[in-house]
């Protein structure tokens, strides 16, 4: 497995890993890595053991190239997790929808209004104030002359 930096190890730390390798195959080591390889094998002893059962299930399911096992009942069978990406799928096309129907209503809202009420000039008409942008439009137009 490559290394994720970029510093090469050094030659005592190659000579201690090759020594581990060593003593854990079986080979001789030299005594000048006598303490390692002696705390290599202890760590081997200390390691937890595997069941019997699940090394000969292991190895049937390596030699079966690691096939799905079968549900067990036929309703444990009948129902898929979900795929998350589906999910998202769905939730995205799900506000999309509510946008469009929120966007067609208020258009529709407009539009409907404005046929009933006679349009804009007539609700420009009764309203006791001129719209906002009627003001700012007043106040930066140029004085009109009287008339004579």
């Amino acid at each position: 497995m490559p290394r994720r930096d970029a510093e090469p190890m050094s030659a005592d730390v190659l000579r201690e890993l090759e020594a581990i390798d060593a003593v854990l195959r079986g080979d001789p080591v030299d005594p000048e890595w006598a303490e390692t390889a002696e705390l290599a094998l202890l760590m081997r002893q200390q390691r937890p053991r595997r069941r019997a059962e699940f090394a000969a299930e292991l190895d049937e399911r390596a030699a079966s190239g690691f096939r799905r096992r079968r549900a067990r009942s036929a309703r444990a069978g009948a129902r898929r997790p979900r795929d998350k990406r589906l999910d998202r799928a769905l939730a995205f096309a799900a506000a999309t929808l509510a946008v469009i129907v929120g966007v067609g209503a208020a258009v529709s809202g407009l539009s409907s209004e404005k046929s009933t009420s006679g349009g804009a000039a007539s609700s420009l008409k009764s309203s006791p104030h001129p719209p906002r942008g009627a003001r700012a439009a007043a106040r930066r137009a140029p004085p009109r002359p009287l008339p004579p």
